[in-house]
């Protein structure tokens, strides 16, 4: 008998790949995490209730707060798509306008069409690592005195960070809610006193995708609320999202890992980070292009390619799973729990890369703009056909379009079809989409 995702699954866990992907757990448990499956049970009274916490749910997420420095934080099993609707819903309210920066995570729209919000977008500084103008935010707040909530996502998918204490200050000037998706930034509060996550900068609320960079099951991430004003409705927004049947095994490995960063975080980080200064100074001298910015994750590692078939071939001689490749870079998402096999491996193979004689620095994926027809939520409803893609110039988008990794849209519902979505749907092999009739 055949079991095709186990034996599929089997067959990569043999493969005995070192894993620069998420989750940050990287399989390398130790005898809690384990033995997580024998607690895979449901709410009951012994157990708690995850949106009506009375007991050992409650007590979890109060531990969790006092580490963060949070009013409260909530735990999600549903991932951060949860805690991201759960934020945005919580400041907002049906026909709201809100200021979005457009490399956002696909979860930021689905919380728009089903919220029926009127999204604004602000696109990073032209080709820059998510720096976001302090000066166009502020026109913006002029421009539209009615808007509820900034929402940038802080660091994006290179590691890269927006400088969330510049913004939270012109946000609280204007009296403006700052959201952050700090999916891929949960460890960067392991570098306390150093201040670098979002709740620790002045965020409003706060997403974070913990599976990603900690040991964490898929699935599990935080929604910190900063501003205790928000603490009911944050709450009520999770658990009208989320599952009636959450997993207790995720549950309790955020639980473990709350515990896990209050011991070891801060030191395993350290050490990590010192590792990654070692990985990208060995590119540097191979002359491989390294990204390197002011606002930058310490534990994060992206580097310059000039060709993706020939380095997928060395990385995979080598047994490096990286966690993207894009047009000209790749992604490696490292965290404590990388072996030490892991870095000998990813040194080999940057020993065997020729340098990136076409490729002399790292830029961002082009993002193409494009004008908002219809509100979203409309478009995505709407009567639609599937087409060609270069038979849809003109025409407005009734579904997104989102390579998944990095999960960032290239086009929205609502947004009309110009030659750069063109240009950008054809890097990425898109062939056909749904526009509205």
């Amino acid at each position: 008998m055949s079991h095709f995702l186990y034996d599929a699954l089997k067959k990569y866990k043999n493969k005995d790949m070192s894993s620069f992907h998420t989750p940050g757990h990287k399989n390398n448990f130790s005898i809690k995490y384990k033995n997580l499956l024998n607690f895979d049970f449901t709410e009951l009274d012994d157990t708690d209730n995850l949106y009506d916490p009375r007991n050992s749910i409650d007590k979890a997420q109060n531990s969790a707060a006092k580490f963060f420095h949070t009013e409260k934080t909530l735990f999600s099993a549903n991932g951060n798509t949860l805690a991201v609707k759960a934020m945005i819903a919580a400041v907002t309210n049906p026909g709201d306008e809100i200021i979005i920066t457009r490399n956002i995570h696909k979860s930021v729209m689905i919380a728009v069409i089903l919220l029926d919000l009127k999204p604004i977008w602000v696109y990073p500084e032209k080709n820059s690592f998510n720096k976001i103008s302090k000066k166009k935010i502020e026109i913006l707040f002029k421009k539209k005195p009615n808007v509820k909530a900034l929402l940038v996502t802080s660091p994006d998918y290179y590691g890269v960070m927006c400088d969330i204490k510049e913004l939270s200050s012109v946000c609280k000037k204007n009296k403006i809610s700052l959201l952050v998706d700090n999916a891929h930034g949960t460890h960067l509060a392991c570098f306390f006193p150093e201040k670098l996550h979002p709740a620790m900068l002045g965020a409003d609320l706060c997403a974070d995708s913990a599976h990603k960079t900690l040991p964490v099951l898929t699935s599990g991430a935080f929604l910190h609320v900063i501003n205790g004003k928000y603490k009911k409705r944050a709450k009520d927004a999770m658990s009208l999202f989320g599952s009636t049947s959450p997993s207790f095994p995720v549950l309790t490995s955020l639980d473990l890992a709350v515990d896990w960063m209050k011991k070891n975080g801060r030191s395993a980080f350290l050490r990590l980070k010192e590792k990654v200064k070692k990985i990208r100074r060995i590119a540097n001298e191979k002359g491989i292009p390294v990204l390197n910015t002011k606002l930058q994750d310490p534990a994060r590692i992206v580097l310059g390619i000039s060709n993706k078939n020939i380095c997928k071939k060395v990385f995979s001689e080598f047994k490096v799973q990286p966690e993207i490749y894009l047009s000209n870079s790749l992604i490696l998402i490292v965290s404590p729990f990388n072996r030490t096999k892991d870095f000998l491996r990813l040194k080999k193979v940057i020993s065997r890369l020729k340098p990136a004689s076409d490729c002399e620095e790292v830029l961002p994926e082009f993002l193409p703009k494009q004008e908002i027809v219809t509100s979203p939520r409309e478009s995505y409803f709407a009567d639609s056909e599937t087409r060609d893609t270069q038979n849809t110039l003109g025409k407005i988008s009734a579904k997104f379009i989102c390579p998944c990794p990095p999960g960032i849209p290239i086009v929205m519902p609502g947004e009309r079809v110009n030659q750069e979505t063109l240009f950008s749907l054809a890097n990425a092999g898109i062939r056909k989409i749904r526009i509205v009739k």
